[in-house]
């Protein structure tokens, strides 16, 4: 995919985060599921492990997103930001409502 259109888009794997849906349910199981520094360290890591000369992160708010209040994903945006500068990668946050469509139409293809 990188070498056909020059960006990946892609979840954890056996491959790229052998662990990390173990310790999501280690999460789960000790309430520690919404934890700030877990959330950064899980999402990060896995985005970290391929490689990446920089970042693009999207991080949503609003009905339907992990954390819906504004203040919570701001958290979440510096945290990542500071996680990616720590690791010498370029990186650019946004921050986007998923109250509203973003365009003329509605749906994860489109985001492709």
């Amino acid at each position: 995919q990188l070498a056909e259109i020059g960006v990946v888009i892609s979840g954890p794997t056996n491959s790229i985060a052998p662990v990390d849906k173990a310790l999501y349910a280690l999460r789960d199981v000790t309430g520690t599921a919404s934890s700030l520094p877990l959330i950064v360290s899980s999402i990060m890591s896995k985005k970290l492990a391929e490689g990446p000369d920089g970042l693009l992160l999207d991080v949503k708010t609003g009905d339907g997103a992990f954390l819906p209040d504004w203040d919570s994903g701001h958290k979440l945006a510096q945290a990542m930001l500071a996680a990616g500068v720590l690791a010498k990668k370029r990186m650019v946050v946004l921050m986007t409502d998923m109250s509203q469509p973003l365009g003329q139409a509605v749906g994860n293809w489109l985001e492709l």
